[in-house]
């Protein structure tokens, strides 16, 4: 493949790759799918993915508004929280 492009169902671009993708060491198919997995989870989930992440990996979940919600968050047991701000959940 010379190069590549990844359009969302509303035919938005939301990659770009090329420089022989996957020919180059260490890229191959299964990083393209990992992209659209990724690109995908986001769109339906409107979570962001943490570095290296991986189908089934947990996510991390928008920073919370209000005070209410910082305080909801602290007492939700299905999040690992790491502070007021940055917390992950299984989606």
């Amino acid at each position: 493949m010379q190069a590549g492009f990844i359009l969302d169902d509303r035919q938005i671009l939301r990659a770009i790759f090329d420089d022989p993708y996957p020919m180059i060491p260490g890229q191959n198919m299964n990083e393209i799918l990992r992209l659209v997995d990724a690109h995908w989870v986001n769109a339906k989930h409107q979570v962001a993915l943490p570095a290296n992440w991986r189908p089934d990996d947990r996510v991390i979940v928008p920073t919370p508004k209000t005070v209410d919600e910082a305080r909801a968050r602290l007492e939700d047991r299905s999040l690992e929280v790491f502070d007021r701000y940055l917390a992950k959940k299984t989606r």
